[in-house]
């Protein structure tokens, strides 16, 4: 039984102490001792306790862990391992680098595999994601279908991938995929908001949320934006616990003050609201865009200096991907996998261009 150790009204106060109306400073002493008792009469018993904790770990541990979600791309799922219930996940990424094709692709993958689970996105609306996922599961981009061109409308190449992703939203219309893919049907939402459709998820049996991405989540304006951001991401640590799923967040990364920050690893403290993220969080990658190999200072200075377009010295059709934080193998942190961006969709590297500890150049030779 919960216990609130601090009643609000009259009433729970009569209910709890009897309907005195002398109210005096002994009176208000007397009933917080009553109160602190019946708080520790609350409390378990010390050996009850242990046995239902030391039973559910043993349980846990017999637990079939494959049967957990786990990222698509083998490289990474061998890296992180599988998403373990009551984990929190963070994918953390600057603007414009991939964070909701990442997620998305999770997202497809998990569905495609039989798991349920809900996609919370607070940048896009569910029209919006539900198309985009379309046109990545039939190879079609977005924008041909979403913003098309005057002299692209009519076209063949418009019509076959118009075809395409209205077969694949029927798809999404089957009893089998409308009960496992889930997107929330709010864009601006609160944390009260956040464990409403967690909740709302759980009860149609899902074992992963996807908050794409947690630094748009509403906040209330009458206190700190930290103090409020800082407590949403406990909140879902919290949901995480209680329900036994995996949540999966993305994270905004602090703008680089140098333009060619962006193309190496984020670190954890440029995540914003940092502290709280990082201390909750079980599993942080880092999402960014790899150099080149074989990139010169000469064209990073000038990439600097506005001369020279960035597209050019970093690998193309790369995804880097850096383990940042992993609560359980601390080992690879740091470590890094390379996959490959083939349109919408995100596929494993060749086994020789995969692995990397160093998939940036230092900042001290740019």
């Amino acid at each position: 039984m919960t216990y609130d150790p601090a009643p609000r009204t009259r009433a729970e106060l009569d209910e709890l102490f009897g309907s005195d109306d002398r109210v005096t400073p002994r009176r208000v002493i007397n009933l917080t001792e009553r109160i602190e008792k019946k708080a520790a009469e609350d409390m378990p018993e010390a050996s009850e306790l242990a046995d239902a904790q030391i039973v559910n770990a043993v349980e846990r541990l017999h637990e079939n862990t494959t049967s957990y979600p786990q990222f698509p791309w083998p490289s990474l799922a061998r890296l992180t391992g599988p998403m373990c219930p009551e984990d929190l996940l963070f994918a953390m990424a600057r603007t414009g680098h991939g964070k909701t094709l990442f997620l998305l692709n999770v997202f497809d993958a998990l569905v495609s595999s039989g798991h349920v689970g809900l996609y919370v996105g607070l940048e896009q609306s569910p029209m919006i994601l539900r198309s985009k996922w379309a046109c990545m599961r039939v190879d079609v981009a977005p924008k041909l279908v979403l913003a098309t061109r005057a002299d692209e409308r009519g076209s063949p190449d418009w019509v076959a991938a118009m075809s395409k992703v209205q077969d694949d939203l029927k798809w999404q219309r089957t009893p089998e995929i409308k009960a496992r893919a889930h997107f929330s049907a709010e864009r601006t939402i609160n944390a009260a908001g956040l464990k409403r459709w967690t909740e709302w998820a759980v009860e149609r049996g899902a074992a992963f949320v996807i908050v794409d991405h947690i630094d748009r989540v509403q906040l209330a304006g009458r206190r700190n934006p930290f103090d409020e951001i800082s407590e949403t991401v406990r909140l879902a640590k919290e949901l995480a616990v209680k329900h036994r799923i995996t949540m999966l967040l993305a994270s905004q990364v602090s703008r680089p003050g140098d333009p060619l920050e962006q193309f190496i690893p984020p670190a954890l403290s440029s995540m914003r609201g940092a502290g709280t993220k990082e201390e909750e969080a079980d599993t942080v990658l880092g999402i960014y865009r790899p150099l080149r190999a074989t990139v010169t200072d000469k064209e990073l200075k000038l990439v600097r200096q506005g001369l020279r377009d960035k597209d050019t010295v970093i690998e193309p059709n790369v995804m880097g991907v850096m383990m940042l934080k992993h609560r359980l193998d601390g080992r690879v942190a740091g470590k890094t996998v390379k996959l490959e961006v083939r349109h919408q969709r995100i596929v494993d590297l060749a086994e020789r261009d995969r692995w990397t500890t160093d998939g940036h150049r230092p900042m001290q030779l740019l």
